[in-house]
């Protein structure tokens, strides 16, 4: 059973990465930012979902899907909607969240996995106010890496929790 999640999600590589907040937290330009940057280096990125984030599981991973009325657009403030190139689907394989707060820093192992129906995967809380694509890219490459077109795992991270329910 799917599910709509107030986010934005792009797909980073092989993997997506679902950016969660409150509205005019940042989600869309820390999106649009993240493409941007991995296009300009010559490696795959696109657009998903921004604004509305359909969820579903699917064999124990989570697959994000745009909602159908906004599939395309990128809400950017002072804007509106603004054409974008969009992937229809990925699997999710992070979740971010921007908060208010600022996150702590020696998390608990338990606080770095948020569940997306049902499925855990790893989150970072980023200070809303002070983000920097470079920590968020960190937080990705840190998680897993392709190596000869699998996945390794990094200690860290325990990116295989592609899905543990």
């Amino acid at each position: 059973m799917s599910e709509t999640l107030h986010a934005s999600c792009v797909l980073l590589g092989a993997g997506g990465l679902l950016i969660r907040g409150p509205s005019g937290a940042g989600k869309s330009m820390l999106a649009h930012g993240l493409v941007a940057r991995w296009q300009a280096a010559g490696r795959f990125a696109a657009h998903v979902a921004d604004d509305r984030v359909r969820v579903a599981p699917m064999a124990g991973r989570v697959v994000a899907m745009p909602h159908p009325a906004i599939a395309g657009s990128l809400e950017m403030r002072g804007l509106g909607l603004v054409p974008v190139a969009h992937e229809r689907a990925c699997v999710l394989r992070a979740v971010i969240e921007l908060v208010e707060e600022v996150p702590a820093r020696l998390p608990e192992p338990a606080a770095l996995q948020q569940a997306v129906t049902g499925v855990l995967l790893p989150f970072l809380p980023v200070n809303r106010d002070n983000w920097l694509i470079e920590r968020v890219e960190t937080f990705w490459f840190q998680g897993y890496y392709k190596q000869d077109g699998a996945m390794s795992r990094v200690a860290r991270l325990n990116f295989s929790s592609r899905c543990t329910r």
